[in-house]
């Protein structure tokens, strides 16, 4: 039975630690907590991220690469100009063959 003289009795050295332990489970929580909260912050923007860049990808699939076409029409160019010495070889050929043999 409780009597009102009846006590408790802590030491202090007790009460100190049991008062830090809950301010360090406390601080531990709110810790995790916070870096919870981060990463479902972060992890939702790496997931639009992701979803953006496979838009873009599949927009991009068939797009010419800029260095082919920039490739391509040196390709062009060069083709044009091939043709054009081909034709000037012939006729320096037909020149050559119609001035006949060379005399010696």
């Amino acid at each position: 039975m409780l009597k009102e003289s009846s006590g408790v009795s802590f030491s202090v050295s007790f009460l100190v630690q049991l008062l830090g332990g809950i301010v360090l489970f406390v601080y531990g929580y709110s810790q995790l907590d916070a870096r919870l909260s981060s990463l479902q912050g972060d992890s939702e923007s790496y997931g639009e991220s992701i979803a953006r860049i496979e838009e873009t990808m599949d927009e991009s699939q068939d797009r010419p690469i800029s260095s082919d076409h920039t490739q391509n029409r040196s390709l062009v160019a060069h083709t044009q100009e091939l043709k054009e010495l081909r034709s000037r070889l012939l006729e320096i050929e037909r020149r050559v063959y119609e001035l006949g043999p060379a005399r010696d």
